[in-house]
């Protein structure tokens, strides 16, 4: 059953650390800060994938014979209770690393704080580029999901095999929404040059009025939509576009539609046929990552998410490079970080020197109802290495400080 933060302690430690054979081993303390009251649907998730993780690290000998403890805080969603916390776990917890799954503006807000206090700062969500590129630092790494450019280049490949000219978008008006358009812009002046933008919505995340973009984007007439919208907003785009036949006959590419929790949202009234990205992990055939998904099943009674991966992955990441370094010291991981190799469940994987990316990749297809349920189809692996511009364009942006 998922264990629920209640409101009165969103800001105390939760403190994950188990019973521990050796109590003469001091532990290695992480600090994780994510946006857990205010996207519970992704954040429960992710944190049982560090859990499962940090549990079979620990029940293996832990890291360098030490085990493991991670002290978790709600950030809830605000950068400055953010950077209280980070100070808290960095001056009372004595944690030697931050990990973050929370807002883009939050985590640039820690990369920065990272940068500051030579602490390192882990990301394993979907976020800026900024994290690693224009704000990019010697101690903020993005080590488990692919970058936004990389992901947004996925998606432009899959659109452009329709040959949509005009295109319309609808983001949501703060650095998760811009940098995501910025990206698939970007990428589309490369596979469709031709192509032009008719239309360009930028709600707010709070007091909007949906109904009114829905029929401004209607008058467009665009051949294509791309939108980045994720939560209540896409639910909202999604329930109001339908109403007045906004996506018929129209390529469709959403960040977020094929995620089991617009899935379950949605159920027979998912849209058909809108490009996105997945982790379809009951439909692959690999080993490792049945392997994963069902001791997650057996554990949490419902099948892993995307967070829960990168959770996981995430913290096996990391584990890995501590074991590497020889030290949890965030000079020695600061050096070893970039370039680091390791074995995850999608096999070997690198975080690229250059600007602290990984390489780590993910599924790019379509939804569809199949029997009446919601699905994700017509899928295939797409390696993050693969979708990143040059690295000359990476220097130009990246300043290392």
């Amino acid at each position: 059953m998922k264990k629920l933060f209640c409101a009165f302690v969103t800001l105390a430690a939760l403190i994950a650390f188990p019973t521990w054979a050796n109590d003469s081993q001091p532990p290695i303390k992480i600090g994780d800060i994510g946006v857990y009251t205010g996207d519970p649907r992704r954040l429960y998730p992710y944190r049982d994938g560090w859990e499962m993780a940090r549990d079979e690290i620990n029940a293996s000998g832990g890291v360098l014979g030490r085990p493991l403890e991670i002290i978790s805080r709600d950030d809830q969603g605000d950068p400055a209770a953010a950077l209280r916390i980070a100070e808290d776990l960095l001056n009372r917890d004595h944690v030697s690393i931050l990990m973050g799954f929370s807002l883009a503006n939050i985590e640039l807000a820690l990369s920065d704080f990272a940068q500051k206090n030579k602490v390192i700062f882990v990301s394993s969500n979907f976020n800026s580029d900024k994290l690693i590129w224009q704000d990019g630092n010697r101690y903020s790494f993005s080590i488990a999901a692919p970058a936004m450019y990389a992901f947004n280049g996925m998606f432009v490949e899959r659109a452009a095999l329709s040959g949509a000219k005009t295109w319309e978008a609808i983001n949501s008006n703060y650095e998760w929404g811009q940098a995501n358009q910025a990206a698939f812009e970007q990428n589309l002046q490369k596979y469709a040059p031709d192509a032009v933008w008719v239309d360009k919505q930028w709600p707010p995340l709070k007091g909007y009025d949906m109904s009114s973009i829905v029929q401004a984007m209607l008058h467009s007439k665009a051949d294509a939509i791309y939108t980045s919208l994720w939560g209540p907003h896409l639910a909202a785009f999604v329930r109001e576009g339908q109403k007045v036949g906004l996506f018929k006959n129209k390529t469709v590419v959403s960040y977020e539609i094929a995620a089991p929790q617009s899935f379950e949202l949605f159920k027979n009234e998912t849209p058909q046929g809108w490009i996105s990205l997945g982790y379809p992990f009951a439909d692959l055939k690999d080993s490792e990552i049945q392997k994963f998904r069902k001791k997650y099943i057996a554990l949490y009674k419902q099948e892993p998410r995307d967070s829960s991966f990168l959770g996981y992955v995430g913290l096996h990441i990391l584990a890995d490079a501590i074991k590497a370094a020889g030290s949890d010291d965030p000079e020695k991981l600061a050096d070893l970080l970039p370039g680091f190799k390791t074995e995850t469940l999608l096999g070997p994987q690198q975080i690229r020197a250059i600007d602290h990316k990984t390489t780590m990749g993910l599924w790019i297809g379509e939804t569809a109802l199949v029997d009446g349920k919601p699905e994700f189809v017509k899928f295939d692996y797409k390696s993050g290495s693969d979708f990143m511009p040059s690295d000359d364009w990476i220097k130009a942006q990246r300043n290392e400080k």
